[in-house]
């Protein structure tokens, strides 16, 4: 994205159009490993940082021309993700030019992404005493105040947060968790409870009042809460189940804790661990599924918009509010795991991988950072390190098809085809059911089983797993594919790749795949439209590139056939085609 990214993305998205969300029930129901995916929140922030007129204008005057250098700089830095070059270059640029308006906002917005909040404060403090208001200024300072325990300067500051669709759900849950601080009950479910009245955002107030009160009411009054989130949605999402069993634990009922924790389906959870704990005496807690104070309740809620504007344009606005997140609650194990994800994603991969390594053994989310971790290897080009972190969980989970699912996906990635089989064949055996989500392992080791030369038991793998996903477009098309290659049923092969084109009308590679089972059937005339499209889809593809050359050549479109049989020879291929390349350029198809 060119130029300040936050600026731009808030120009884009500011039309003037309302865009409340209509419903927050996929954001409960659709949690991952504990996160609270609040799909509907995903534009609102950005409108957030739209209602500010004067926070991020594009047209502001930039800083003096003998202070361009240090800004341009931390400007690129910024847009390139290297926020401790970026900070570096706005401190050095505010050293001369400290009261500049734009460069104070940008400078405080990449100390807040970076998880400089000391200093973004003072940033905030001396802007605001210039009455230079930019988004998220009110909410940091109040939230210092709020971890110092001054309740009443934090809702000073949360009161006068900016208007904006965001804040109309933010604000009661900072207000509510703030008026816990100072023991005004009735303000904290004034403020919570009114959430409730807000189309889609039923869960999400039961859920911060039953966290905000479970210490203050009633156990029937909490239990009315849980019970009423609970029953809102057909599936019990895992954020819930947590709350509603660590409460439960609390209380004495240990058999209830336990049966809700049965249905967490994540596999991401060390449940065993989990459930372990809640068998020890009445009164005690598990700490990482339990919020002990308002200051930790506020994490919880930051923590919530951070997840819930996951993979949202550059991931900038839910890299602050998980900074938020953990600078309110420091050891906030979730918001870690999520810090190193949008860390990955960035490609800072030493960093992701410093915030998986911080997640202890004892913790029930250890077994996520720990995949998390290996990923993150893996994607750093260290298949090694990523392997070993599995069979450290292998050892420590023997029966978890998912270990050997990823150590099956590694080994492949590096056509280490024997130990991928073997590691496929460990999970299907461990699995011992035929879901419709296992499609995905035998597809996987049918790939593994096909490129080691076993076509016969790949074939029954892809049978398998096109039983289980009949309307998978890879599936058919590597099924497809593989059979037009060898020339073997190639009219079913054709249904089944004309049938993932529709599907997949944009893939590059099922394109090819249609238009060479075309040229297998020696439709030479109808091939070459087909590949010439896959071509502009997936242009820099060796496979694709020779499959449009040699249709060129058999319609005697010999001279475009040599050109891209050329491009193709540019692209890398692997040993095997970039010989039959120069074979077609020395001799042709003839």
């Amino acid at each position: 994205m060119e130029g300040d990214q936050i600026t731009q993305t808030c120009e884009e998205i500011c039309d003037g159009k309302s865009m409340v969300p209509e419903t927050v029930e996929t954001y409960l129901s659709s949690l991952r490993g504990g996160y609270l995916y609040f799909v509907l929140f995903c534009a609102l922030l950005l409108l957030n940082s739209c209602t500010t007129k004067n926070s991020l204008d594009i047209n502001a005057n930039v800083p003096s021309a003998s202070n361009a250098g240090n800004y341009l700089t931390g400007r690129v830095a910024y847009n390139n993700h290297d926020l401790n070059d970026a900070t570096s270059s706005f401190r050095d640029a505010l050293k001369k030019n400290p009261n500049e308006n734009l460069l104070l906002r940008r400078s405080f917005i990449a100390e807040l992404e970076a998880g400089n909040l000391d200093h973004a404060i003072r940033l905030a403090e001396r802007a605001l005493k210039q009455k230079k208001t930019s988004i998220f200024m009110h909410l940091v300072i109040g939230l210092r105040d709020a971890k110092e325990g001054n309740w009443d300067k934090a809702l000073g500051n949360f009161t006068k947060m900016e208007s904006s669709q965001v804040n109309e759900i933010l604000k009661p849950l900072l207000l509510g968790w703030s008026y816990l601080g100072k023991k005004d009950l009735p303000k904290v479910r004034q403020n919570l409870l009114s959430l409730k009245k807000k189309r889609g955002f039923e869960l999400l107030s039961l859920l911060h009042t039953a966290l905000a009160l479970q210490d203050q009411e009633k156990i029937s009054v909490i239990d009315k809460l849980l019970d009423e989130a609970i029953g809102s949605v057909e599936e019990t999402p895992s954020r819930l189940a947590l709350t509603a069993a660590n409460y439960y634990q609390k209380t004495g009922r240990t058999d209830t804790a336990i049966d809700l924790i049965d249905k967490i389906k994540s596999k991401d959870f060390n449940l065993e661990i989990l459930k372990g704990g809640r068998r020890i005496t009445k009164g005690s807690s598990l700490s990482e599924v339990t919020v002990r104070s308002p200051q930790d309740g506020i994490s919880e809620a930051l923590f919530d918009i951070a997840s819930a504007l996951r993979d949202e344009y550059d991931n900038n606005a839910s890299l602050i509010f998980v900074r938020l997140a953990s600078y309110m609650r420091p050891e906030f194990h979730s918001a870690q795991i999520l810090l190193g994800e949008i860390l990955e994603e960035r490609r800072k991969y030493p960093e992701a991988i410093k915030e998986f390594e911080q997640i202890p053994e004892k913790s029930i989310f250890f077994r996520m950072a720990q995949l998390r971790l290996s990923q993150t290897l893996r994607q750093d080009g260290k298949p090694r390190a990523a392997i070993l972190v599995l069979e450290r969980l292998e050892q420590r989970q023997p029966k978890n098809a998912e270990n050997f699912i990823r150590l099956g996906d590694i080994y492949r990635s590096q056509k280490d085809w024997d130990e991928a089989i073997f590691a496929y064949n460990t999970a299907i055996n461990l699995t011992n059911r035929d879901s419709k989500s296992d499609w995905i392992l035998y597809y996987s080791r049918g790939v593994a089983l096909e490129q080691s030369g076993q076509w016969d038991m790949a074939e029954a793998d892809f049978i398998k797993a096109l039983e289980l996903a009949p309307n998978q477009p890879f599936i058919m098309n590597y099924l497809g594919y593989a059979w037009t290659e060898q020339g073997i049923n190639l009219k079913k092969a054709e249904q089944l790749i004309r049938k993932a084109v529709s599907l997949r009308p944009k893939d590059g590679y099922i394109t090819d795949s249609l238009g060479w089972v075309l040229y297998q059937t020696s439709r030479f005339d109808e091939a070459v439209p087909i590949l010439e499209r896959a071509v502009r889809l997936r242009p820099n593809d060796a496979t694709i590139n020779d499959h449009l050359g040699d249709a060129y050549w058999q319609v005697q479109r010999k001279l475009e056939a040599t050109y891209q049989w050329k491009r193709a020879i540019t692209m890398n291929p692997d040993s095997e085609l970039k010989e039959k390349i120069q074979q077609k350029l020395s001799f042709g198809l003839d």
